[in-house]
């Protein structure tokens, strides 16, 4: 049985937070450094049991918040831990309090100490909510279990498992708004649909185990059915994320078809445009996997090309992690996603330290809005709440709706323990306006000056199409150490080197002398890698000149890609020679020798718009003035046998450290004097006609003379800096307003053939830590 002492106060803590806190109920919510931010769940609290009012129990720590809005309230429900005053059993019950969404104060709340109905569990782990929003209702998918029961592992003898739901209420008081509070409504857990999973019987299983993801689940917006993001272990010992459907909380509940791939945990799903689910998993590779699937689940794609991959488990990329927000908000009339999730900082091998940050992304580009979490704290598990709620209108009359976003988040509170933070985040709502904004401006301006709207032969999308898979833009302008991206994602860094001399002028950024270039961070960005797509497909794109002829023999590096090893080895680039000449220059992984551009030369103060592109199963080409002067299959001359088995061995082994640009300091060639400009980075490797279009010579003028510059906070190269935060609405010019159009549909390639057997999962994909994509394996996941 769980104790019955009263709560035992840390002297400490009493000190430190001027806390008065009463025996037998939960201490009032504490101000922290943060502003807006309140401790609601303090290491020490005491809450009754549900169902017998004079059972108080002491919490030494609380765990995996997840929160929901229901019928004007939102409810923030925990992992409450504790051990057992009579065995000292570590043992886990559930704890919820609520608070209006107009804010205020938090109820004390209450608790399922545990479990009444099962005296086989001890734990009540990672509460998976969902909201019956009709009656007023939230119903959290609980995993029951044993003490001594390790999650998503192999049952030994005397282990427990059990699926159960605690369900909650928010009870209808008449007009008293004021009396509206969550309670528990079974006053215990109970077990999930019978016909949906019998523990008593027989029957096959698709799975061994499996219980909530943590944090929240989702209602279509057509209301058709519920979606929870589970855990699961296969009949083969596998971990693997998948979702519930439910026609409802009580009834009609499956399985998705499919599941991720094997070593993926702590799913979480929202709902995507034209009914497509996305969900987001922590994996064992240290990165956070992305998946798309249609509305029933059939079949998980993995979203290389857009955020999979993007964000690390820790600084140095490794194990699983926690647990982080993830939700779909309506920002301007469109869909955007929002992530919460802690970068830490501190030295590998040593104790972490995790600041929370939150993430703002069309599933294109990602924008950093910045830390969402005091700078003392040290920060895990993470959820965000996006709601509409009802406000009060100034003049007292008819209510109004109101978008609301919250984040509740577990702070480090000494040794194993953890307190748990909320925050209204609502202002950052308006930050994020600007950002989105700032996106179409420069799409705008983009479809302007590659001529769209303007000629009688280009298309009515042609904007959108330009603006598709188009994730960062390089324009004329720099300042002494940084190249800024005008999309406010990953700015590319100035090099210098011991001689080299860079310059900002009208007609773009000058390189001159040895070691004058720029770096576009890829892998190099460390635990957060927003172009990890570049591992898979991407074409590069730049205006440049030669202004002045090189005097030795060796070829000038142009522009390039090189690899994230000790070395810096380079992968494939694109340099000039004295000759007048253009060269594709490789990795000796991929060909010994290089490949010169035939009959297609350069003259001095020129202008050329040149490509880079690569897909990692078709291998890469370069263009310069929209012809091809390189492509893998074009060579037969031996060089280019097994040329895109090699390429994705390389990329599995080490990845892309940074495009670069301009020079390229690592490389013993002559000095650079070159001028480059409009340099467009796409997620993707594009068809010819759409290639064709940005080889237009002179498309592209002087981006910052001609666009106002956004007040929007630039993103710093070192994703562990807080960003600025946006001070004032962006000019946007009437003309840029008109033409504006933001493309937020990610290009999705046919499922690929695997060539090594794992599971069901599609992966559009070649990396330097992952295997290749993936075949149907049946009910279980697969590796990679």
């Amino acid at each position: 049985m769980p104790s019955m002492s009263r709560r035992v106060f840390d002297p400490a803590v009493l000190l430190l937070l001027f806390v008065m806190m009463c025996c037998g109920s939960g201490a009032a919510p504490t101000e922290a450094s943060n502003s807006g931010e309140k401790i609601i769940f303090e290491v020490n609290d005491s809450f009754s049991d549900s169902m017998n009012a004079t059972l108080v129990q002491a919490f030494h720590s609380f765990r995996a918040p997840s929160l929901a809005y229901v019928s004007g309230v939102v409810v923030a429900t925990v992992e409450a831990h504790y051990k057992n005053s009579t065995d000292q059993k570590s043992c886990v019950s559930i704890t919820a309090k609520s608070m209006k969404s107009s804010g205020g104060t938090w109820t004390n709340g209450t608790a399922i100490v545990f479990d009444h109905y099962d005296v086989k569990i001890d734990r009540l782990l990672s509460p998976t909510t969902i909201v019956d929003e009709k009656d007023a209702e939230t119903n959290a998918l609980v995993g029951g279990y044993g003490t001594s029961t390790t999650p998503l592992t192999e049952l030994a003898a005397g282990d427990y498992w059990m699926p159960r739901m605690a369900d909650g209420v928010v009870p209808h008081y008449g007009d008293d708004e004021e009396k509206k509070q969550f309670e528990w409504q079974n006053r215990s857990t109970s077990g999930v649909p019978y016909d949906f999973w019998d523990g008593t019987s027989t029957k096959p299983k698709p799975f061994k185990q499996f219980l909530g993801g943590g944090g929240a689940g989702i209602r279509m917006e057509d209301e058709s059915r519920y979606v929870l993001p589970i855990q699961a272990l296969t009949h083969d010992g596998k971990n693997v994320s998948l979702v519930i459907l439910a026609n409802g909380t009580y009834y009609g509940w499956e399985f998705s078809k499919h599941t991720s791939h094997y070593g993926c945990i702590q799913p979480a799903v929202l709902e995507w445009k034209e009914k497509k689910l996305i969900m987001m998993t922590s994996c064992d590779d240290g990165s956070r996997r992305v998946y798309m699937a249609d509305e029933k689940g059939t079949w998980w794609t993995e979203e290389y090309d857009t955020l999979s991959r993007v964000w690390g488990n820790s600084l140095a990329r490794k194990g699983h992690g926690v647990q982080g927000g993830f939700v779909s908000a309506t920002i301007d009339e469109q869909k955007y996603i929002l992530v919460s999730r802690p970068v830490y900082s501190g030295e590998e091998g040593k104790q972490e330290t995790g600041r929370l940050h939150l993430w703002l992304t069309d599933m294109q580009r990602i924008y950093d809005v910045g830390p969402i979490s005091a700078e003392n704290e040290n920060v895990a598990a993470s959820t965000l709440l996006y709601a509409t709620v009802e406000a009060q209108s100034l003049e007292g009359g008819e209510k109004k709706e109101e978008k609301k976003l919250y984040c509740s988040y577990e702070v480090a509170a000494g040794g194993d323990n953890y307190n748990i933070a909320f925050v209204d985040l609502t202002e950052k709502l308006e930050d994020m306006k600007k950002v989105v904004a700032a996106w179409k401006e420069k799409d705008a301006y983009i479809a302007r000056e590659y001529g769209c709207g303007n000629e009688k032969n280009k298309p009515r999308d042609c904007g959108e199409v330009l603006a598709e898979g188009l994730v960062g833009f390089l324009s004329n302008t720099s300042t002494d150490s940084t190249w800024a991206d005008e999309y406010l994602g990953v700015n590319a860094t100035i090099t210098k080197g011991t001689k080299g001399k860079v310059t900002s002028t009208e007609n773009g950024v000058s390189f001159e002398g040895f070691g004058a270039g720029a770096e576009w961070p890829v892998g190099k960005k460390g635990q957060n890698v927003p172009y990890h797509f570049a591992n898979d497909k991407f074409t590069l794109v730049a205006t440049v000149s030669i202004d002045k002829e090189p005097n030795g023999s060796s070829s000038i590096p142009l522009m390039g890609v090189r690899m994230n090893d000790a070395q810096g080895t380079l992968l494939f680039g694109l340099s000039y020679t004295h000759e007048k000449k253009w060269n594709v220059t490789f990795s000796e992984s991929l060909r010994n020798s290089s490949a010169y551009g035939y009959g297609v030369g350069w003259e001095t103060n020129k202008k050329y718009q040149v490509a880079l592109e690569m897909h990692h199963y078709d291998g890469v080409s370069v263009y310069v003035d929209g012809e091809e002067i390189y492509y893998t299959k074009d060579y037969e001359d031996g060089e280019d046998y097994n040329f895109t088995q090699k390429l994705r061995t390389l990329l599995r082994s080490h990845g892309i450290s940074h495009f670069y640009i301009g020079g390229d300091n690592t490389s013993n060639s002559d000095e650079i004097n070159v001028t480059v400009s409009n340099v467009l980075l796409y997620n993707r490797a594009l068809n010819e006609a759409k290639l064709n279009a940005l080889m237009k010579r002179n498309a592209v003028a002087a981006a910052a003379a001609k666009v106002p510059a956004q007040e929007v906070a630039a993103q710093t190269t070192n994703v562990s800096e807080p960003s600025r935060h946006p001070a004032n609405v962006p000019v946007v010019t009437p003309e840029a307003q008109q033409d504006a159009t933001l493309s937020s549909r990610s290009q999705h390639s046919p499922a690929q053939t695997s060539e090594s057997e794992s599971g069901p999962a599609d992966s559009k994909q070649t990396s330097s830590d992952i295997i290749e994509p993936f075949t149907s394996a049946g009910a279980g996941g697969h590796s990679g």
